[in-house]
């Protein structure tokens, strides 16, 4: 047996672990980016020119979110 016949074989069987650690990993990334983009954005900023607590409060959401993107793929790595 090769070694690709082999790794296709342990992907197929594993296909519903893989396919929550890859959902997961997407969802995280497009929240992060999300939250990057609007932090960043120069309309949202000029509307809340005076809103400095809504920069720092899109920044903490941010930390936050990225926290949970770690403890999350720390928590699945345990399980592949």
């Amino acid at each position: 047996m090769k070694l690709l016949d082999l790794s296709w074989r342990n992907v197929r069987r594993n296909f519903r672990i893989y396919s929550i650690y890859l959902i997961s990993m997407i969802i995280g990334v497009v929240i992060q980016y999300t939250f990057s983009s609007l932090i960043f954005n120069e309309d949202v900023l000029a509307a809340l020119e005076n809103e400095e607590n809504f920069q720092v409060g899109l920044i903490a959401a941010s930390i936050v979110v990225f926290l949970f993107i770690i403890f999350s793929y720390s928590t699945l790595i345990h399980f592949l």
